[in-house]
């Protein structure tokens, strides 16, 4: 018999996240554009997991083997270009959201970024081994795919970035300002988020 598992995951990892981005804004006193991006995503967590992990099912298969389900030959496509395709747009996302929600420069964002993206599928390849669902696959490819997703992402934002290269930064008032600022302070090799605490802790 195949169970949903769902919210035994999201609801603890929505909770972690939440209280863990809560604590930081407020400890930094972050403007409030930070928290919706956080919102933001804690949300695209949620999604991010659904597609990868459920359904998730349970049951006992005769002939049923992990290895199966486990795929390490490069360029051995078992589900299909539109597969990959959507495993990069997966994390996408990712890399282009992370600068606004986590104070880290360039090149320390790309490497969480790629360690992120790579969770996606090391993750599944744990729960095989662990629980041993019928319905859980890892791939090589799939991997590879969610780390160009991520760099695919990293390097559009960067691109963004850029065009305000030049810009004087303004003291954040509102989202647009928020995001503008997190973007000039990226393509200027500052940290994203440091800006906006000192401007907070300037108000008290």
């Amino acid at each position: 018999m195949g169970f949903y598992y769902g919210p035994i995951f999201y609801v603890p990892i929505s909770a972690v996240l939440l209280v863990g981005f809560g604590i930081y804004g407020l400890k930094k006193k972050l403007p409030v554009p930070y928290f919706v991006c956080a919102i933001i995503g804690i949300v695209y967590v949620n999604l991010a997991i659904s597609v990868t992990f459920f359904p998730m099912t349970f049951i006992d298969v005769e002939g049923f083997s992990v290895e199966n389900n486990i795929s390490l030959s490069l360029l051995y496509f078992r589900q299909g270009m539109k597969h990959l395709l959507l495993n990069i747009l997966l994390t996408i996302p990712l890399g282009i959201g992370l600068q606004f929600i986590t104070n880290m420069k360039n090149k320390s964002r790309l490497a969480v970024i790629i360690i992120l993206s790579s969770l996606f599928e090391l993750l599944q390849l744990l729960i095989l081994y662990i629980f041993k669902p019928i319905d859980i696959f890892f791939d090589v490819n799939d991997l590879i795919c969610n780390i160009i997703g991520g760099i695919v992402g990293y390097t559009s934002i960067l691109i963004v970035d850029y065009t305000f290269r030049g810009a004087k930064e303004n003291e954040n008032k509102g989202f647009i300002q928020f995001i503008k600022g997190v973007c000039y302070r990226c393509v200027n090799g500052e940290k994203s988020l440091t800006q906006s605490e000192k401007s907070s802790t300037s108000k008290r």
